[in-house]
């Protein structure tokens, strides 16, 4: 597992040639999105093992689904990011 919190905005990053099982970023620096929002790269083969604290909604509709909408909670971090990748510039190591 790699915590790379701030190398999203710092690196030319392509987590496919880590070649890591799994991959945790924020968003709320370099996205300047909300405190809580987060990317979540989990190797096909080894998404089975990742479950949500709490099962909702997307539950039985694949692993992305099942992750993200987990009950009673803010989608402001998910508009932020869809928002800040969408309506700006395409970040890169080069752009920040």
């Amino acid at each position: 597992m790699i915590d790379g919190a701030h190398a999203l905005g710092q690196l030319d990053l392509d987590i496919a040639s880590l070649d890591v099982d799994y991959y945790v970023t924020n968003c709320h620096k370099w996205f300047c999105n909300t405190r809580g929002s987060a990317l979540l790269h989990v190797r096909r083969e080894l998404q089975p093992s990742i479950q949500p604290l709490v099962s909702s909604f997307g539950y039985k509709k694949g692993f992305v689904a099942k992750l993200e909408w987990m009950g009673k909670c803010s989608l402001l971090p998910l508009d932020g990011y869809v928002f800040s990748c969408c309506t700006k510039q395409p970040l890169s190591y080069g752009t920040i």
